[in-house]
């Protein structure tokens, strides 16, 4: 860790020299570093964090968002629904609204955008992870009304509908979007490319405008380096440090985000298809040790995937978090290998470089717990478009057993955004397939009565306790680092979007 510092700070006289002789503009330009850059500008790839904290949003908008206090589903392009009957809701539009192209927002711009956004053949993001579980069909009534109906019942459309970012009709039908037509409160205003990218403020935004004029995203993967810029003044704003670079407590901001941090089996390969072996792994993981050096002390160590307070999170398993034990691990381990298990195979550990912050010292730490425990393991870091291979179906035949570091930011308020991508046979993170499992998840995201909440918490017991997919680490605790500039209070959103009307100068 001294020496990743080191390395860092020899970085930041580079990251001045970009900065020198520059400083901020005199106008309010709102300069943001990220972790990462963006991989894509397209709409229907906004609810990955790396996209989504640049055009979730700012850029694009959905029809409906979610308050991130009370947690309600409330208007933002609709201002109002209501359900027709099982399978069908009317939404009601926004009236004088206009992409940054001059189209006008109406019901046949939202049809487009659903047929843009469900093309399988497109491989979103958004399809993949929240419409995977129903089919829609939408209806045109009038230019501002338009029906949705699903093929199975779906209570909580509207709640899906907030991860819907819609884009100019004039945006390509095919192919992905090189520049950004959205709705929204900025817009696109150029990059250079492995640099920066820019917005400006919006004149015709429907909304209320912070008094940011324009945004300058640039990235940065060391947190050190991102402190410094923030603290030096060459940035106003990170929603990511470090641990061990939170030192200010006059600029640095924690904050509960919805993230959880955990590790995927693939229980479909030997060893890993044996219960004694993924049991065997968690029992091997420190996670009491990386509190307070590798991540927050204030992270939680976990057991499902879904934070406190959203619908369908188990508070019966919260108390079951496994201990570290070693000794237990070794004997399951035995155990399993009497029987014929090929404990000894090579595992691969799949790391993501910068999905959050020591990043690579915790997938580090955790190769070593499980080397400690006699399993064959190597460690393989990797950026987001290598680790999307190991972590998104369809997943190669023949492929060696691999366990993929991965995180989730279930902020909408219900497990079904969790269990459906995760866990169901055709699940796009999936690594697993049990019919029964599948049969409680479509019984518990059906319902929409009072058992709802309790039929989801039955999935999680059973996956914890019977199944053991996954090796759960924390929900996490973050920090932000914000400018003497501005005023922004993070908040559970700021993980995957920082919403620049929250933002104001001084």
């Amino acid at each position: 860790m001294l020496n990743l510092k080191r390395l860092a700070f020899l970085n930041i006289a580079t990251a001045a020299g970009l900065f020198a002789g520059h400083g901020f503009a005199q106008d309010k330009t709102l300069v943001v570093v990220l972790p990462e850059a963006p991989v894509t500008m397209e709409a229907c790839m906004g609810n990955n964090t790396v996209n989504g904290r640049v055009i979730r949003i700012n850029i694009y908008e959905p029809l409906t968002v979610v308050s991130d206090t009370t947690g309600q589903v409330e208007p933002r392009l609709a201002t109002s629904w209501e359900r027709l009957d099982d399978l069908t809701w009317r939404f009601h539009l926004r009236e004088g609204v206009k992409f940054h192209d001059d189209a006008p927002f109406n019901a046949e711009a939202v049809v487009t955008e659903m047929k843009r956004t469900l093309n399988r053949d497109r491989n979103c993001h958004t399809e993949q992870q929240y419409f995977r579980g129903f089919n829609m069909t939408p209806t045109v009534v009038d230019d501002l009304t338009l029906d949705i109906k699903t093929d199975v019942p779906v209570p909580i459309l509207p709640t899906f509908l907030s991860t819907l970012l819609i884009s100019s009709p004039n945006s390509p039908l095919e192919e992905f979007t090189l520049k950004p037509i959205g709705t929204g409160p900025y817009k696109y205003d150029g990059e250079n490319p492995g640099t920066e990218i820019r917005t400006v403020k919006n004149p015709d935004w429907w909304g209320e405008h912070s008094n940011v004029d324009a945004v300058k995203y640039i990235w940065r993967g060391e947190s050190v380096v991102r402190a410094s810029m923030i603290s030096v003044g060459e940035a106003d704003l990170t929603p990511e440090l470090a641990v061990q670079d939170a030192t200010d407590p006059a600029l640095d901001k924690p904050y509960v985000d919805a993230e959880t941090l955990w590790l995927r089996i693939d229980t479909e390969v030997p060893p890993l298809n044996d219960i004694r072996v993924r049991q065997a792994l968690n029992y091997a993981v420190n996670r009491e040790a990386m509190l307070g050096t590798l991540v927050s002390k204030d992270a939680v160590p976990s057991t499902q995937i879904t934070v406190k307070g959203v619908l369908g999170h188990s508070e019966d398993i919260d108390d079951e978090v496994y201990p570290y034990d070693p000794e237990k691990a070794k004997s399951l381990l035995a155990e399993a290998k009497a029987d014929g298990v090929p404990v000894e195979t090579p595992i691969l550990l799949v790391g993501r470089t910068n999905i959050l912050s020591n990043s690579t010292e915790v997938m580090e730490a955790i190769m070593a717990m499980f080397q400690e425990v006699g399993l064959n393991v190597t460690l393989r870091m990797t950026e987001i478009g290598e680790w999307r291979e190991y972590h998104n179906r369809p997943y190669p035949e023949g492929r060696q057993p691999v366990i993929v570091q991965t995180k989730h930011d279930n902020n909408r308020g219900d497990a079904a955004f969790s269990l459906q991508p995760k866990y169901a046979c055709d699940g796009t993170n999936a690594a697993m397939c049990d019919p029964e499992i599948d049969a409680m998840i479509a019984k518990a995201t059906a319902e929409s009565g009072p058992d709802r909440g309790k039929l989801m918490e039955e999935v999680f017991a059973k996956l914890y306790r019977e199944w053991v997919p996954d090796i759960h680490l924390f929900h996490m605790v973050s920090y932000a680092r914000v400018g003497n500039r501005i005023d922004y209070v993070p908040n559970l959103l700021t993980g995957i979007e920082v919403r620049i009307e929250d933002v104001n100068f001084k």
